[in-house]
């Protein structure tokens, strides 16, 4: 599932898109638990690594930031402690919040 699909754009500021962020993504449940990642230089130069290195892709790389209340991703300390959700339930979770959300 594509962030595209799901994140509605409002605007764009020199030549960067603003999403619509309605989905409280603090809320994210973590029913089926999580994997612990500590945040590395790599991470903050390339987010997208995170979603990939977990997911296989890179759509989550922003999903990932917001669930751990993380609002600069160029801007996290080294070693900082993040939760990585399970894709499955991810997935769920967000096609019932935009259903809530329309």
């Amino acid at each position: 599932m594509s962030r595209f699909n799901f994140l509605t754009k409002i605007e764009t500021v020199n030549d960067i898109d603003i999403y619509d962020l309605k989905i409280p993504w603090h809320k994210f449940p973590f029913y089926s638990g999580y994997i612990l990642h500590y945040i590395t230089q790599e991470d903050i130069i390339k987010t997208e690594y995170l979603s990939y290195k977990y997911y296989n892709n890179t759509d989550y790389d922003d999903i990932i930031m917001l669930i751990n209340n993380i609002e600069d991703p160029f801007n996290i300390p080294i070693g900082l402690e993040i939760k990585i959700p399970d894709k499955t339930e991810l997935d769920k979770w967000i096609k019932e919040q935009v259903k809530l959300n329309s």
